[in-house]
């Protein structure tokens, strides 16, 4: 039996999760065959589905799926095709896979396996089989034993992921089933129609002509967002144009899936569109979906989902410079100057602009600010910003300046506060990290784009609409990033950080990205300018351009030689016959020795003849089969290596489109490039002089390398580049950003990396989970603070599910402020119900808490199972006290009792009750988690006096041994003694409770003294 495994794509080696097993009895009950009968036949006592009079080759064979959330699909598919199967096509969307027979042996079992690139929600399967054109349709016949579909699931939490990518996508809509309603129709909308299909149900609009459907989003800004639907038409649509914002798309109509709707109906055309919108202006999107046709058609909109990703900003790391270049600047912003030794942009002092300590247009000395830089007076002995915050001589000051001497001392004993003598105030401390009721905020710096500036909220000269030191709303010509107005790349204006704005984003024209970009023969540029080139290259008109005859070979171009003196050297290539050459004439080569033949003029070894020329052959298997581990005289293992070693064992793969099996020592694809792309690099790759290679990579001597860890960021192909192709610090090995890492990205330049986790908050139970109070602790992995005064009601939910009738306190134990502390919480959960596996859910808002590094918590939601609660009803509380003030009654009693054997001489039987009394009160001490209401019962043998208890005991047991020597005298004389000390202890245990009192009055009605005894008590 032969075994065949194709694979289509695989993103990574991570095992994949079964989520569909179905045999040849299911896909008959299930999968939709067109022009085909679901028969079951027989082969090798094995059954499958189709078979020589049922599955042929107009024969269709489909299904639909929903799926959770994943970022790979794979299907393998058991099935027995006949010789005549030409091609078997499996097609899943619009992605198509065809294995051609010359992977096939006929009339053979083939085990397939083809694995996509896939990550909507919905899956749309059809299989179909193609015959020679030699065979009759008769002889063209396949069928299927079974079908197991695998998916590569994202992480907890996560809607949508990328192979490879750290980036967190969170969903915002989800509308798996057609929903018109939610659009607006503009134009030409007719009449709409439910269609009942196989395995699902659309809702269609009639139209004709130009037909536009509309609707508005609202999205959290600013975000990236990703906008995944299917579009149902019943004829092909001439165009289709979507329109997000100011962003407009032509969406190509050639790739679509075929998909039978309705059973002995007509193929629908099936379109899967996936759109990124990075840079969009407001929280609000309007999406616009166009179609143009000259007759009549049908359309419908499935599985719209939405989902959108938090973006984030890298602030430039020189402050004032415009333009970096090896960590130097080249050029300053206005109101600063360059300093050509330290290579860095200084702040022009005298300017009156906030970009230094202070400037007050002069340049006095102990004034407070002295060429602006902040100076203390010469009479003070400590200051801050400027201002003194202890003098030398306080006392004089005292007669100087004021007469309140105690004015002073309070002023400088309240924190953040100092005395101004030149204005007789006091006055708050600016930049001490401490915020007073004067001041609107303190970081305690003075950086002009942090927010905060002299105490004060700002924001940047650009934005319009500033609360708080975070704006929201932005001049013509910016966007807002974190708060922030960054200049928006690509309005053809130069503005703030931009060095140029072509409108484009071509590379290598001049300008990339807002930022100069020469060409790849360029090491430094300067304003769209080239000023250094790779050797051999010469700088003309700010571009570098080879010439031949200058005495330097231009690296990575095609000059071999250049020089003069060189009679071989023509042209910058080299024209002398080779080694190789037997007769040479006139530089040209007439006859060459063997193994090699003339070829072109040049000797060139016989590829093909089995014998290995050194030097210019690295094998030679004797055929023209590529992948097999030689092809064309050189190493060539399996498809998208890069690096080959004899005995067809691959040691590189090519990055990003391939991985490497260890097992099987070959390359397998990643990414299926489309057709036009694949047959250019195939043409490209039999030219010796024209290689086309993919996106961010580059020809080195005809080798395309990959540019990620050159430590050159490219931000349009990567995320980051430190310099290396190793994971875990911060930059992965496929140049994207991974968590808790902070990172400085520049362009062109080496990406740095710093780990910083997050803050987070923890739940902790401190109570037993069957109580009915409950006690949840709420803590924080590090010291955070609150950007702006709250309360703790206001910021954080506390929510009990499922709902019940309950009663919930917060009790702070460390408040949370403005200042970094390490806050601690305490929630106390009462139950009024029973209910079963009830949950603590605690959401807390965004954009409030911060650490020391300005970080927001890593969670915002958690939830703490409280286990079953024990929860104890008004009746069965009733019950409880009434039965414990039974036995409240029962204890005296048994007291009461114990002190009329005492008195009777009865010591046996005494014994007995305090042993019994004493065991149990030490029932409660049971290692055992008694319920409530039996923990209450039990306390009620605490009331026992267990000291007293033992004292009586002892006594007891010397009376009895005492009886037991014939010592009656000596007995009685120390029983006297003994009682008449121990008296007054005795008699408050005995008499204390009003059982007692009854007792004795009942043993003795009669006696006078015992009568005023009691009433005397």
């Amino acid at each position: 039996m032969l075994k065949l495994f194709i694979i289509v794509l695989l993103c990574q080696t991570v095992s994949s999760k079964l989520i569909q097993k179905e045999d040849y009895n299911y896909i008959k009950q299930n999968w939709y065959s067109y022009k085909g009968q679901s028969d079951i036949d027989t082969i090798n006592s094995e059954k499958f589905i189709g078979g020589i009079n049922s599955f042929k080759q107009e024969t269709i064979l489909q299904h639909h799926y929903y799926l959770q959330s994943h970022y790979q699909l794979t299907i393998r598919i058991r099935a027995i095709l006949s010789n005549c199967v030409n091609n078997f096509v499996v097609q899943l969307d619009d992605a198509r896979s065809t294995i051609a027979s010359s992977q096939m042996n006929p009339s053979l079992i083939i085990d397939m396996e083809l694995s996509y690139f896939h990550t909507s929600q919905s899956a749309f399967f059809a299989l179909q089989a193609s015959g020679l054109p030699s065979c009759s349709n008769q002889n063209t016949w396949w069928g299927i034993f079974a079908i197991e579909i695998h998916v590569l699931d994202c992480q907890e939490f996560e809607d949508y992921c990328l192979p490879g990518s750290n980036s967190k996508w969170l969903l915002l809509i989800s509308q798996l089933h057609s929903k018109l309603n939610d659009w607006k129709i503009t134009s030409n909308g007719s009449s709409t129609q439910n269609l009942q299909g196989i395995d699902f149900e659309i809702l269609l609009r009639h139209y004709s002509g130009t037909f536009q459907l509309q609707r508005y989003i609202l999205i959290p800004f600013p975000t990236k967002v990703k906008f995944q639907f299917k579009l149902f038409f019943d004829n092909q649509p001439q165009e289709i144009k979507i329109m997000i914002n100011d962003f407009q798309t032509l969406w190509p109509i050639d790739k679509f899936l075929n998909y039978f709707v309705e059973p002995g109906g007509k193929t629908w055309w099936i379109y899967n569109i996936e759109i990124d919108i990075h840079n969009h202006k407001s929280d609000q999107l309007s999406i616009i979906l166009i179609f143009n046709d000259s007759a009549s058609n049908k359309v419908s909109v499935l599985d719209f989902i939405v989902f959108y990703q938090e973006q984030k900003i890298a602030l430039p790391p020189i402050l004032g410079c415009l333009n970096i270049i090896d960590q130097n600047c080249i050029f300053c912003d206005i109101g600063w100057q360059l300093n050509l030794v330290e290579q860095k942009c200084i702040p022009i002092c005298g300017d009156n602009k906030l970009y230094k300590d202070c400037d007050n247009d002069n340049h006095n000395a102990n004034d407070g600010c002295y060429y602006c830089e902040f100076q203390c007076s010469s009479d003070c002995q400590r200051c801050n910003f400027g201002r003194c915050l202890e003098w030398s001589n306080i006392y004089n000051l005292d007669q100087q300046y004021y007469n309140n001497y105690e004015q002073v001392l309070d002023c400088k004993n309240n924190q953040g506060y100092f005395f101004d003598v030149l204005f007789d105030l006091c006055q708050p401390i600016c930049g001490d990290q401490i915020k007073t009721l004067e001041e609107e905020c303190d970081d305690g710096n003075n950086l002009f784009n942090d927010g905060c500036l002299n105490c004060k909220f700002i924001c940047s000269d650009n934005c319009m609409n500033c609360q708080y030191g975070k704006c929201y709303e932005c001049n013509p010509g910016f966007i807002i990033n974190k708060f922030k107005c960054i200049p928006k790349c690509g309005d053809e204006l130069v503005k703030a950080d931009e060095i140029c704005d072509d409108g484009n984003n071509i590379r290598f024209d001049g300008c990339h990205k807002c930022q100069s970009s020469c060409q790849l023969e360029c090491i430094n540029c300067y304003n769209s300018h080239c000023i250094e080139c790779l050797q051999g290259w010469n700088i003309v008109e700010g571009k570098c351009e080879k010439s031949c005859g200058d005495g330097l070979v231009a690296i990575m171009s095609n000059e071999q030689c250049d020089d003069p003196l060189d009679s071989y050297c023509v042209d910058c290539s080299y024209s002398i016959c080779q080694d190789n050459c037997s007769i040479c004439h006139q530089n040209q080569c007439i006859t060459c020795f063997f193994p090699f033949q003339l070829i072109n003029e040049i000797c060139q070894p016989i590829c093909g003849d089995s014998i290995v020329s050194l030097q210019f052959e690295q094998c030679d298997d004797g055929n023209e089969i590529p992948f097999d581990g030689c092809h064309e005289c050189q190493y060539s293992c399996s498809y998208g290596c890069i690096l080959c070693e004899q005995d067809n064992i691959c040691k590189q793969c090519e990055q990003n489109l391939f991985f490497l099996d260890p097992l099987t020592a070959k390359c397998k694809q990643i990414n299926q490039l489309n057709n036009d792309i694949q047959k250019d690099q195939i043409n490209s790759s039999n030219s010796t002089t024209n290689i086309l290679c993919n996106q961010n990579y580059v020809l080195i001597q005809n080798i395309c390398v990959n540019l990620c860890g050159n430590g050159l960021l490219n931000s349009y192909y990567e995320e980051c580049d430190d310099g290396n192709n190793n994971g875990g610090d911060g930059c992965s090995s496929l140049c994207t950003l991974e968590e808790f890492y902070q990172c400085i990205n520049l362009e062109n330049q080496l990406t740095t990396c710093t780990f910083i986790k997050p803050p987070d908050f923890n739940l902790n139970s401190l109570s037993d989970k069957k109580n009915q109070t409950q006690i949840i602790e709420l803590t924080f992995t590090k010291s955070v603070k609150l950007m702006y005064p709250s309360q703790i009601e206001e910021i954080i939910i506390f929510r009990i599910t499922p709902e019940i009738i309950h009663q919930l306190t917060i009790v702070p134990q460390l408040n949370i402020s403005i200042h970094l502390n390490n806050p601690i919480y305490q929630v106390f959960i009462q139950f009024q119900e029973y209910v079963e596996n009830p949950k603590l859910e605690v959401q807390i808002s965004k954009y409030v808490i911060q650490d020391e590094f300005n970080l927001e918590l890593y969670n915002y939601n958690k939830s703490i199972n409280l286990g079953n609660p024990f929860i104890i009803s008004e009746t069965t509380k009733q019950q409880v006290v009434s039965i414990v003030k039974f036995n409240d009654a029962m204890m005296y009693s048994l007291a009461s009792i114990a002190g009329l054997a005492l008195l009777t001489g009865n010591i046996l039987m005494i014994l007995n009750l305090l042993d019994l009394l004493q065991s149990l009160s030490y029932i409660r001490y049971m290692q055992y988690q008694f319920p409530p209401h039996l923990r209450q019962f039990l306390e009620t043998y605490t009331k026992i006096i267990l000291k007293l208890i033992k004292l009586l005991q002892n006594q007891m047991v010397v009376i009895y041994h005492s009886k037991r020597n014939n010592h009656p005298m000596q007995t009685q004389i120390y029983l006297q003694i003994k009682f008449i000390q121990q008296m007054p202890k005795v008699a408050t245990f005995l008499f204390q409770h009003p059982y007692s009192h009854i007792l004795f009055a009942l043993l003795y009605p009669h006696n006078q003294q015992i009568k005023n005894w009691l009433i005397f008590i």
